[in-house]
């Protein structure tokens, strides 16, 4: 998977593509709909997504507290499990915001990018004052040739997936239906800061990423099954055996063992 950016030209093999439009924190059952449709629209031709950084709703309340399911990093893994042939990921900043639906589908879809066909679900908007919406891309893309597919919410447990969803299962500490919504593991990266006994580390928790509830959850990290304990002012990652990371060193948590 190639990660895109506005600094170097597209590839040529990577144009004419199909794109996902959307928010994109996170990869769930919506989500997973939508690369599905893609992948029927676009035949051989690449399907990529897009996914700003950092987050639009980082960009315009930055005092709000770690909200995301998924730092750009995790993201960026879960976007190459599915498959996907590029991720352009644009900078997230106030020119960007200020784009017209018009200006937006002008200068990405078509020239920086020279889409074929885009994506999204039916409540998605974007461009300033989030005046664009899927009427508005399906009439733009009627004009100039470029295929437009509008995907349905998907529902699962009774209700509509969504990254709001996902959120509030983690903030009550359900991670199993967090990770059934995602439609894989729930997975969040963090850093060792010290190894505090035999078989026991003390993590830093990603700032960007929503808080789980104190409690105990059942991990795996690797190959290796363990347990995460929350508490009021630190987290511990308790392994069966000596574990080999060492304090500054990244450590994946997969939860939910889908």
């Amino acid at each position: 998977m190639t990660v895109l950016d506005d600094a170097r030209p597209v590839p040529r093999h990577l144009r004419g593509g199909v794109l996902l439009l959307g928010n994109f924190d996170g990869l769930h059952l919506g989500h997973r709909s939508l690369i599905a449709a893609a992948r029927r629209l676009a035949g051989d031709r690449p399907v990529g997504v897009m996914a700003c950084e950092p987050h639009p709703r980082q960009y315009f309340a930055p005092e709000e507290p770690g909200f995301r399911l998924h730092c750009p990093r995790s993201k960026l893994m879960a976007f190459s499990s599915a498959g996907l042939d590029y991720v352009y990921q644009p900078v997230f900043d106030a020119r960007f915001a200020a784009q017209t639906p018009a200006e937006f589908a002008n200068a990405i879809l078509r020239q920086r990018l020279g889409v074929s066909g885009v994506v999204l679900g039916s409540d998605f908007r974007f461009g300033a004052r989030r005046a664009g919406d899927a009427d508005w891309l399906k009439n733009w893309g009627s004009v100039y040739g470029v295929d437009v597919e509008v995907v349905r919410n998907v529902s699962s447990l009774g209700s509509r997936v969504s990254s709001t969803s996902i959120r509030a299962q983690v903030a009550r500490g359900d991670v199993r239906c967090a990770s059934k919504l995602l439609g894989a593991s729930w997975m969040v990266e963090t850093i060792v800061l010290e190894k505090v006994t035999n078989g026991c580390l003390r993590l830093q928790w990603p700032a960007d990423v929503i808080q789980l509830p104190e409690d105990t959850y059942a991990v795996r990290c690797g190959s290796a099954s363990g347990n995460l304990v929350v508490g009021k002012t630190a987290v511990f990652l308790k392994l069966p055996n000596e574990p080999a990371h060492t304090a500054g060193s990244s450590l994946t948590l997969c939860f939910g063992h889908w």
